[in-house]
């Protein structure tokens, strides 16, 4: 049996009497702990009868270490995975996020449409059939939408030039023409964009958005 379960061993009918290795005088015990047990019993003659022991043991539940990021982004697949010597089999769950592949395996991808924090549940079974429950919560964050400001008309006669702002609050930007920086200068006509990356996430890959 697993730990916290318990079994209960029956000498049987037609006894006047019963005396197990623990004490009880009962037909029945309900046990929690392995070890062995035998009871005595004696009939209504006054004959007595001593069982074989019976041996229970109690199989240790399996080791279960799950990681993964705490906090993703919306809309963005995140792997989770739990490490255990002795599990052979898995169930996972998430109340707000979609499985999307590994179910049933120690690794999972997961993806959230809504934004918020949710729990991230696996159940890992041994060969023998204990089983472990562990969690972890995730934050799930909200897509970025930056947004391109400009320090003047951004029509341009020429020789002039224009300042695009992509606004503050990130941790890294990246430009379409190549810059890395918050704002840049521009003097030829074009279509511009950025992908911002905040610094929201702390234990797995920032947010990015264009």
């Amino acid at each position: 049996m697993c730990p916290g379960d318990s079994v209960t061993l029956d000498a049987g009918a037609g006894y006047g009497r019963y005396v197990w290795s623990t004490g009880d005088t009962t037909r029945t015990i309900s046990v929690r702990r392995g070890g062995s047990y035998f009871v005595t019993v004696t009939d209504l003659s006054g004959c007595l009868g001593k069982s074989a022991p019976v041996l229970v043991s109690v199989l240790p539940r399996p080791d279960a270490v799950l990681s993964g990021p705490g906090a993703v982004c919306l809309n963005t697949d995140a792997q989770f995975s739990v490490s255990s010597a002795t599990g052979t089999a898995f169930t996972w769950s998430s109340s707000r996020g979609s499985i999307r592949s590994g179910a049933g395996s120690n690794m999972v991808t997961i993806r959230w449409s809504q934004p918020g924090a949710d729990t991230v549940r696996v159940t890992v079974a041994s060969a023998a059939g204990c089983t472990r429950d562990t969690m972890m919560i995730v934050a799930v964050n909200t897509t970025l939408q930056p947004v391109i400001t400009a320090n003047r008309p951004s029509r341009l006669c020429n020789g002039e030039s224009v300042t695009l702002d992509a606004g503050a609050g990130y941790i890294a930007y990246q430009w379409s023409s190549g810059e890395t920086v918050r704002t840049i200068t521009v003097s030829t006509a074009g279509s511009y964009s950025v992908t911002v990356t905040d610094a929201w996430v702390v234990q797995g890959p920032p947010c990015r958005s264009t």
